[in-house]
């Protein structure tokens, strides 16, 4: 009953594929301002399948549209994702904690952990080992500073795998130099699989972490006892 009275107020069924879950709730909205399904019923059974089918073509088609560019030789430039935030904190106490591998797990929640290599205090060409989450499985990879200006400014490259972050880290004084506007820049390098996946999933997946990674740091800082 529900499905042929649905029908008259639903779009065709290739605009629900195409349009996903959006259209699914609109046309879902509409049959209760229509008085056609109760204020307190779910969506129904078949509305749910339609709407995860849609979602799963809309996935495969950009799948295929990104591996098409890919096989003609394409490369994908996009800007670098950026973030800043203000912190109640010195440059350089900033500087200090955010170049440190054994505070990378206190502010960034994918990594799991986080080593210099050697015993040298950091500087430009430092390289340290770390772990970071990603999905399901923990991915070991090699970092190495390429630029390290105390307390201005930092710069970062991974050095192995398919997906290689490329970062910046700036520091600007504000007031009477007590407070730090922090911003992060993040790039990636795909090489093999990884021109796939950076378009794909990795860029979504840290632009979700540069947002909340700063804000993590700014709170974790602020919350620790200020040094002279």
């Amino acid at each position: 009953m529900f499905v042929s009275r649905l029908s008259r107020v639903a779009p065709p069924r290739f605009g629900l594929y195409l349009y996903g879950r959006n259209a699914i709730r609109e046309v879902h909205a509409d049959t209760l301002e229509r008085g056609i399904a109760s204020p307190n019923a779910p969506e129904p059974p078949v509305v749910r399948l339609r709407a995860t089918r849609a979602a799963g073509r809309l996935r495969w088609y950009r799948w295929i549209r990104i591996r098409r560019r890919f096989d003609e030789g394409e490369e994908f430039n996009m800007a670098s994702l950026v973030h800043s935030v203000e912190i109640d904190r010195r440059p350089d106490e900033v500087f200090a904690y955010v170049t440190d591998p054994s505070r990378f797990a206190e502010w960034q929640a994918a990594v799991v952990s986080a080593n210099a290599e050697g015993s040298e205090p950091m500087q430009q060409g430092s390289r340290l080992v770390m772990t970071r989450r990603m999905g399901n499985r923990d991915q070991t990879m090699t970092t190495e500073y390429t630029e390290y200006d105390s307390p201005r400014s930092y710069a970062f490259r991974v050095l192995d795998g398919p997906v290689r972050a490329i970062g910046k880290g700036s520091l600007e004084p504000l007031g009477e130099g007590d407070r730090t506007r922090f911003t992060m820049e993040l790039d990636f390098e795909g090489h093999g699989i990884g021109k796939l996946l950076v378009p794909l999933v990795v860029r979504r997946q840290a632009k979700k972490e540069l947002a909340q990674s700063p804000e993590d740091l700014k709170r974790t800082l602020e919350s620790k006892p200020q040094t002279d």
